[in-house]
């Protein structure tokens, strides 16, 4: 499957709201297969390259996902977990200098933001997630002397480690 039929998915999903149950547990199947193969390390710079397209298009499919059973956020329960783990494999790329992506940074806080509003405690769980704190941080304190640098990586990144902290009731150094 391309990795952009992903994306459209989530962009149904967003679509057909609620009315999306339906559909839910095929979906979140084909999507949980599709991020194991999303969460190996790359061996060269053309497979990073697409292993990126395919992590951002699983990203853009569990965002629209999230957002569009957001009344029905309870039915995503059992997949949590597997969303948080791809979440985890891309922030633990990411605190490489050479793994950070600017795109891929907002697409994955997108999504942790919307994990962190559909599941009240899910900021515990995911404090107990390492990379997945490291990452935020570093997206919170990130700089770039590119201008092209998009503001949602910031502001994501300050939502996330807010509702962490709320959730979790600890303070993110």
């Amino acid at each position: 499957m391309k990795p952009a039929i992903l994306t459209c998915v989530g962009d149904i999903a967003r679509a057909l709201g609620p009315q999306f149950e339906s559909c839910l547990q095929v979906v979140m199947n084909m999507l949980m297969h599709a991020s194991k193969a999303a969460m190996h390390e790359p061996s060269d710079e053309d497979e990073m390259d697409h292993l990126i397209t395919l992590r951002s298009c699983i990203l853009q499919a569990y965002a629209g996902i999230l957002q569009g059973m957001d009344s029905k956020a309870a039915l995503l329960q059992p997949f949590a977990e597997s969303i948080v783990a791809l979440v985890a494999a891309i922030a633990n790329s990411s605190n490489t200098d050479a793994g950070f992506d600017v795109e891929l940074s907002v697409e994955t806080l997108g999504v942790l933001v919307d994990l962190l509003c559909a599941f009240d405690t899910m900021g515990s769980y995911i404090q107990q997630q390492q990379g997945i704190v490291g990452f935020v941080l570093k997206c919170v304190s990130f700089q770039d002397d590119n201008e092209d640098t998009p503001p949602m990586l910031k502001e994501n990144a300050l939502l996330c480690k807010t509702k962490i902290e709320k959730q979790a009731g600890v303070k993110l150094a």
